[in-house]
Parts: structure tokens; C-alpha cells; sequence
């Protein structure tokens, strides 16, 4: 509380994220909401597609298997990937 008192945030260290950090970081995040990662605030943050930024094989499987939705706009998680996002993440990052 002094912290901010004092005319901070609160805050105790601010990491800044760079390279395919700030992508795995949007989508880590993004896909954690319905609306899930918006392609063009993607390219915007990180100068990459987001389609290309993620593993086809993978993302192509999860949406035919029902998890994901992709399209121009972006990657969405379903209600059904809503139950199992943590494990669908993992399978969408390229390595």
C-alpha cells in the first residue's frame, strides 16, 4: 500500500515481453475469452499473421474436431474447447 502512497502502482517489476513472447502472450490470453484472438490487433502487436504465427496442423484439427473456430477474423475457442482451453493452448504454439 505505501507503493502507491507514495505515487506508484503497486507494482514490483514490470517485465516488458518481446519477440514471440508478445504472440504467445495474446494468444495465451485471448483464447481464454469466447471472443478469442482478433487476427488484426494480432498482426498489429506482433507484425505477424496469426495464422501463421500458430501451428496449422494443430489449429486445423482442433477446429474440425470441434474446439476452435478459424477464419479471417481470428482463432475463437468454442463452448466446447471453453471446458479444455488449458490443454488447447499448449497444441496451437509453435515450438
Amino acid at each position: 500500500m505505501s507503493d502507491i502512497e507514495a505515487g506508484g502502482d503497486g507494482s514490483k517489476v514490470v517485465k516488458e515481453i518481446e519477440g514471440t513472447g508478445i504472440a504467445e502472450e495474446l494468444l495465451m490470453l485471448g483464447m481464454q475469452l469466447r471472443q478469442g484472438v482478433d487476427a488484426e490487433r494480432f498482426l498489429e502487436y506482433t507484425g505477424r499473421s496469426l495464422l501463421e504465427a500458430v501451428n496449422a496442423e494443430s489449429a486445423m484439427t482442433l477446429a474440425r474436431d470441434g474446439f476452435i473456430e478459424v477464419d479471417a477474423r481470428g482463432i475463437r475457442p468454442t463452448a466446447r474447447g471453453m471446458f479444455v482451453i488449458d490443454s488447447l493452448v499448449p497444441r496451437l504454439l509453435k515450438h
